[in-house]
């Protein structure tokens, strides 16, 4: 969060699903040590309690208006995603979810500096080796 209390970095994953498990297993993938993760009262967020990460837990029906200021920025953010992934492309494939979520956390991630993202692109672009179609094809292997 910035001093503004604006979101300045975001990360989407397609989970298989909202189990304890999943999001404990994305939580040791993503999540450094100590980090602080507030979440909805979903009964899978428990997950991200595995010794390494704090995990506090917001009733949203039981305090609306806590929810509403806390989660503010998320609900934007995931409402603006949702948008943009449905604007552009017209026949969603779940298959390439993954990839539509990437695609809006580079380009989030990025925003404050767009000069830069285009030279980091081509700085990439021609450093990388040629792929086989099929590798390219790939949309994301199990983050």
């Amino acid at each position: 969060m910035s001093k503004a209390k604006h979101p300045l970095f975001i990360k989407f994953n397609k989970v298989a699903g909202f189990t304890q498990q999943e999001i404990a297993a994305w939580s040791s993938k993503h999540l450094v040590r100590n980090s602080y993760a507030v979440s909805y009262g979903l009964n899978c967020f428990p997950g991200i309690q595995d010794g390494k990460s704090n995990h506090l837990s917001i009733l949203t029906s039981k305090n609306e208006e806590l929810s509403r200021s806390i989660f503010k920025w998320l609900n934007t953010v995931i409402g603006n995603v949702k948008t943009a992934i449905l604007g552009v492309y017209h026949s969603i494939s779940s298959k390439l979810v993954p990839r539509y979520l990437a695609e809006c956390c580079y380009r989030f991630n990025r925003r404050f500096n767009m000069g830069e993202m285009i030279v980091s692109l081509l700085k990439h672009s021609a450093n990388t080796l040629p792929m086989l179609t099929r590798l390219l094809k790939l949309a994301e292997v199990r983050w």
